[in-house]
């Protein structure tokens, strides 16, 4: 009978273990697993979890801690990247048994969500992440116009004058959404130097001597690239679209463009007026860990919602799976109770796990006044920079 072990790496060598699995697995380099994980801040030995099969390395999981923002409010979250098993293994569940354990860990740890990317949703939807369905815009380089009149701005790729600049830039601009990763000086320095093994550029925009945007690109695979993230100004949109007409002179006619980005953000309206495609994106899945805590937590964004709420005082009662929340609206304030043996409330909303982290992230569709006061239409923005 086979000794199976569910647990965290002990050592270095169980380190280098996992690496060799990842490598023999994914068709990267050691240094692209090597270099994401040490040089970012958050990530410690214990953030990798192994499976071993008579004390031989068959699979392994790596979490990547980070905070986001959710409209001001950090919340803890812990990204799921690197699951993989080798292929005499497979059968025996051990990555659903590494993601059952992680997900507890996590839980007792404080984190709020829990985010993967993938192409195989239904395997992570028997764990309990929820896809985030999104659009996705793609255009041809070739569908750039020509601008007729346009004032220009000064593009160049950053440098290490430019970088407290564009931190800055990044943290004011990130308030508003929801989604986007905290950063830290730290990380920044980290994720600049991984990201130097993968094709692409970071472009700034400076009207004379300050930085009014800047713009960051990715090639993923022949003729496609990812715009990626994208901050600028109050005031300095057009100074993206300069950014995006100095992209055109330096790519292929046939190169496809995609983008993701809130529907207020520049980019966004830019490739509209250029006439891109929708196409679906499901690549992002989350996963609510602690269902009460996570909404006390963002309480506060909750009440600022209501500042202009006219409806009369209420209860309102949250199902989702087994989970029950309690949130009374009064006075322009929200107030989460966490139910207990007795119940009392005016509304109830019933909704799926996969419909309520879309409601938290996205905005709900829903017809009620007091639950889409709660979760209005959110500028959502989780860069693809940050992924892992």
């Amino acid at each position: 009978m086979d000794t199976i072990e569910i647990r965290q790496i002990h050592d270095d060598h169980e380190w280098q273990e996992a690496l060799d699995l990842w490598v023999n697995v994914f068709p990267k380099n050691r240094a692209f697993f090597e270099e994401r994980i040490r040089l970012d801040p958050n990530c410690q030995s214990y953030h990798t979890w192994i499976a071993k099969v008579n004390g031989q390395m068959a699979g392994a999981v790596q979490i990547f801690p980070f905070p986001l923002s959710y409209h001001g409010v950090e919340l803890k979250c812990g990204g799921i990247g690197n699951v993989a098993a080798l292929p005499k293994y497979r059968g025996r569940h051990l990555i659903r048994t590494i993601l059952n354990h992680q997900t507890k860990w996590m839980a007792e740890h404080g984190y709020d969500l829990s985010l993967l990317f993938t192409g195989i949703n239904s395997f992570y939807e028997k764990e309990g992440w929820q896809t985030l369905p999104m659009d996705e815009l793609v255009m041809d380089v070739s569908q750039i116009p020509e601008m007729a009149e346009r004032r220009e701005c000064h593009i160049r790729p950053i440098n290490e004058c430019d970088f407290n600049a564009v931190q800055e830039m990044y943290r004011h601009f990130i308030g508003p959404l929801c989604g986007s990763r905290i950063r830290t000086d730290a990380y920044w320095k980290g994720q600049l130097a991984w990201n130097k093994n993968r094709k692409g550029a970071f472009l700034n925009a400076f009207d004379h001597d300050e930085l009014v945007a800047y713009l960051r690109w990715e090639a993923f695979g022949e003729n496609k690239i990812g715009l990626v993230e994208c901050c600028y100004l109050p005031e300095h949109e057009a100074a993206v679209a300069s950014l995006v007409y100095h992209l055109k002179e330096h790519l292929a006619p046939e190169c496809s463009l995609m983008v993701q980005m809130p529907e207020h953000h520049a980019l966004w309206k830019l490739f509209q007026e250029c006439g891109a495609r929708i196409e679906n994106y499901n690549g992002a899945m989350w996963k609510i860990l602690r269902f009460h805590n996570f909404f006390q937590k963002i309480e506060p964004v909750l009440s600022e919602r209501l500042i202009h709420y006219t409806g009369n005082k209420t209860s309102l009662l949250l199902r989702s799976g087994d989970n029950e929340l309690l949130v009374h609206l009064m006075n322009g304030k929200a107030e989460i109770e966490v139910p207990g043996d007795s119940v009392t409330y005016q509304t109830s909303i019933e909704r799926r796990p996969s419909e309520l982290v879309s409601d938290v992230l996205l905005g709900t569709s829903v017809q009620s006044e007091t639950y889409a006061a709660l979760f209005p239409k959110n500028d959502y923005a989780f860069w693809k920079t940050d992924r892992f």
